[in-house]
């Protein structure tokens, strides 16, 4: 990814889409504790990151996103890569947002994924802009 503007490293591993959310009594569902946890150090994380790009502020709004994602752990093979992303783009876009930027991750239009070994888990986030043959690498071109 060329020209990244925003770079975050998180200790863990966000909680899989299977556990982020429980019943309630009154009917529908709320994020469990560990979810809440999780998602609060990611975005004071995030709020920590962004004061050091004077440039993010540039991206807000509807400016077309990537997004590189790589998740650490000694267990890569026990859960899915994709069912840990939701609590992380939201815990992101959340953190954005707590610093005043109008930040919506359905602006993200090209998302990389993936998943090494190591001892300590955690998450490395990288988001930029997204330039305009962003897709010229897929077959047939830009699918839009």
């Amino acid at each position: 990814m060329s020209d990244p503007l925003l770079r975050v490293a998180l200790p863990g591993l966000p909680p899989t889409l299977n556990h982020q959310s429980q019943a309630r009594r009154q009917g529908g569902r709320m994020p469990t504790a560990a979810t809440r946890a999780w998602q609060a150090g990611a975005m004071l994380a995030v709020q920590a990151a962004a004061a050091d790009v004077p440039d993010l502020a540039r991206l807000a709004g509807r400016v077309p996103l990537r997004v590189r994602v790589a998740l650490a752990a000694a267990d890569i093979y026990t859960w899915d890569l994709d069912n840990r992303v939701k609590a992380l783009l939201d815990a992101c876009m959340a953190g954005l947002r707590m610093r005043g930027l109008a930040f919506d991750d359905r602006y993200i239009v090209g998302l990389w994924l993936s998943k090494t070994r190591a001892r300590v888990p955690s998450v490395v986030l990288v988001m930029g802009a997204a330039s305009a043959d962003w897709a010229a690498w897929l077959p047939g071109g830009d699918p839009l």
